[in-house]
C-alpha cells in the first residue's frame, strides 16, 4: 500500500479538511458544530505548541483512524 498512497500528501489534506490541531498529546480536530469548543481549541494550543509537536511526531508513528502507520 506504502506504494500506492501518498500517507503525507493524505494527511496533510485532511488536516486542512477538518481544521485540526497538534498538540502535546497529538492530532485533535473538533468535527461538531460548536464554535465555542473550537475557540477552546484555538485558545489552549497554541501556533508554538503545534509546530513544535509537528517537529517531534515527524520522528515517531502516526495512528490515524485507529490504524497505526
Amino acid at each position: 500500500m506504502e506504494a500506492c498512497i501518498d500517507y503525507q500528501k493524505y494527511g496533510q489534506h485532511r488536516i486542512q479538511q477538518e481544521g485540526g490541531r497538534f498538540g502535546d498529546r497529538g492530532y485533535v480536530a473538533y468535527l461538531g458544530s460548536k464554535p465555542e469548543i473550537r475557540s477552546i481549541m484555538d485558545r489552549n494550543l497554541s501556533e508554538k505548541q503545534m509546530n513544535q509537536s509537528l517537529c517531534q511526531k515527524k520522528n515517531t508513528s502516526i495512528e490515524m483512524g485507529g490504524g497505526r502507520f
